[in-house]
């Protein structure tokens, strides 16, 4: 869930709000109800676990999905504030091997990923860690090494952009650490 200026955004794994149908990722006033502006189309296929609000309002959010509206979105796509997918984020195979489950955003606007078992992005090596250009494509200059031994939950991007992943593992880049670093 994320308040912005007037809205409320609210994700996860469900097919309905407040009656009507939508799908795992919605857009509410301040007054509870449905902003209807913001059409998803058939939204995601599979739950949207989390998701980061740009600086132009555009969303982008990952979990557990292959298609957004019915276009490929393999764990990862950018939403336009109408609530159409982004097709200048070009993500292209996404995620594979397991599921991204929490996003954060740099200052510069790229956004680091962890997750539980997702082994490559866009056909790149990357063990359950990835930092995704604001165009959807890979950042090969961020070095993840090995990555993590085991899953990784949630991710938190500290004032100085340093990076703070919490998660089941005990080795991060073949140094052992214990579910936090």
């Amino acid at each position: 869930v994320s308040q912005s200026r007037y809205v409320l955004i609210v994700s996860g794994d469900f097919t309905t709000y407040s009656g009507s149908g939508i799908n795992r990722i919605a857009r509410l006033n301040v007054s509870g109800t449905r902003d209807t502006s913001f059409n998803v189309g058939t939204g995601a296929n599979g739950a949207v676990y989390d998701f980061e609000i740009q600086s132009d309002g555009k969303i982008v959010a990952v979990g557990n999905f292959t298609t957004y509206s019915g276009s490929s979105s393999p764990g990862i796509v950018r939403i336009n504030t109408d609530g159409t997918r982004d097709a200048t984020f070009v993500v292209g195979t996404g995620f594979t091997g397991g599921t991204p489950l929490s996003i954060a955003m740099q200052s510069d606007g790229k956004f680091i990923v962890v997750g539980n078992n997702f082994t490559a992005y866009s056909g790149s090596s990357r063990t359950r860690i990835a930092r995704i250009n604001t165009d959807g494509t890979l950042d090969t200059t961020y070095n993840v090494g090995t990555g993590f031994s085991n899953e990784a939950y949630s991710v938190v991007i500290q004032s100085d952009d340093k990076t703070i992943v919490g998660g089941a593992f005990t080795t991060y880049s073949g140094s052992s650490v214990t579910r936090l670093v």
